[in-house]
């Protein structure tokens, strides 16, 4: 969502022929208490070419296949392992974007990466032009050639209609490459609406053929007018827990993590009637047992009168050969139609969650966040 927000920055600067090109490759845990990936066909997330449809009608190029052959290439990217987070637990951790680029506004971004990429061809063409820029193409540009020293706030400057960026490279198109942007375009949801961005998600048949007979089951447990549910994004993975326990400083249990959400299910209103979707990993592991010593403690805290998990409502045939991103989507897809939603706001998915109700014309009043303190 940041490059897109990125790519309607270079649009206000004036700067058109942005294509963002998405790496043709998705990750998912091996683990629910590992923090980093194994390396999926992209494919397995996004549907690509609808995707790339619904921004083509907004005038931004996205693709996973750009030809960008002689064209010179420009690399900010760090590669130390050491400054890449959960780097341990893959064989080929991505970059993550040079410090430069960073903690800038959606408009600082581009400045700086306008001009960055005048300074370097400039350097090129001081250097021998069309042989330097082959050469950068072939092997990158170590970014510390030239600092980034754009102030911030300082992008009046434009370049006359028709020059282009690549003017002593010869090839008429740039590639800039930054990997992993977790940090860039500060304000990018202000300047451009997440709500808006996620409208364009497309996904792939399976994980839109799971979450269709997944709400379709629930559906049919449900009884009352109109059929609603609340749902519940119950983040309490043992990843989660450790994270949590570092934040706190002491040890924390589900007891500890399970009441927050409790408290928050009775602010928003749950009660001893109200049918739950409860999407979270721990359903893929957790034990019959386990399961209803949890379930058995919503009911007596008295905020739901049954609690529903996709691993319960579908022969096990309909989730089979899914990896656990896509089982998340799936959950994802069937949590944005409930009426109430309660979640984490240091999560990314209940983040997503919130963006797509938005989108749907769901207002803040029905979805709420736990509190951070225990």
């Amino acid at each position: 969502m940041k490059m897109l927000a990125l790519a309607h920055g270079f649009k206000a600067l004036g700067r058109g022929g942005v294509t963002l090109q998405v790496l043709p490759v998705s990750y998912t845990r091996a683990k629910s208490n590992i923090l980093w990936f194994e390396e999926r066909p992209l494919s397995d997330l996004l549907d690509m070419a609808g995707y790339s449809a619904y921004w083509a009608e907004r005038g931004i190029n996205v693709t996973d296949a750009a030809d960008t052959a002689g064209c010179p290439v420009f690399e900010c990217v760090v590669r130390k392992r050491a400054s890449v987070p959960m780097s341990a637990h893959t064989a080929r951790p991505p970059g993550m974007t040079w410090h430069p680029l960073l903690d800038r506004t959606t408009l600082g971004t581009a400045a700086a990466i306008e001009a960055y990429i005048d300074a370097q061809l400039k350097g090129l063409e001081a250097e021998g032009g069309a042989a330097a820029a082959a050469a950068a193409a072939a092997g990158g540009v170590e970014p510390a050639i030239v600092p980034l020293v754009v102030p911030e706030g300082d992008w009046g400057r434009r370049r006359p209609d028709g020059e282009s960026w690549a003017a002593g490279g010869g090839s008429g198109c740039v590639v800039f490459n930054m990997e992993w942007p977790v940090y860039i375009a500060t304000d990018w949801a202000e300047r451009s609406p997440p709500a808006q961005l996620l409208k364009g998600f497309s996904f792939p048949d399976p994980i839109l053929a799971a979450a269709a007979a997944v709400h379709s089951a629930l559906l049919a447990r449900l009884a009352g007018p109109g059929r609603a549910f609340h749902a519940l994004h119950l983040r309490i993975e043992d990843d989660w827990r450790q994270r949590e326990a570092g934040v706190a400083g002491r040890r924390v249990d589900d007891v500890d993590l399970v009441a927050r959400f409790i408290a928050c299910m009775r602010r928003a209103d749950f009660t001893p009637q109200s049918a739950v979707y409860a999407a979270s990993g721990i359903f893929q592991t957790m034990e019959l047992k386990q399961l209803s010593e949890l379930t058995q403690r919503f009911h007596s805290a008295g905020v739901l009168g049954a609690l529903y998990h996709k691993e319960a409502l579908v022969e096990p045939y309909v989730l089979q050969g899914l990896s656990m991103e896509q089982l998340a989507l799936v959950d994802l897809l069937v949590i944005k139609e409930a009426a109430l939603l309660v979640g984490d706001k240091n999560s990314t998915f209940s983040e997503v969650a919130v963006y797509m109700r938005e989108g749907d014309g769901r207002g803040p009043e029905t979805f709420h966040y736990v509190l951070p303190e225990f």
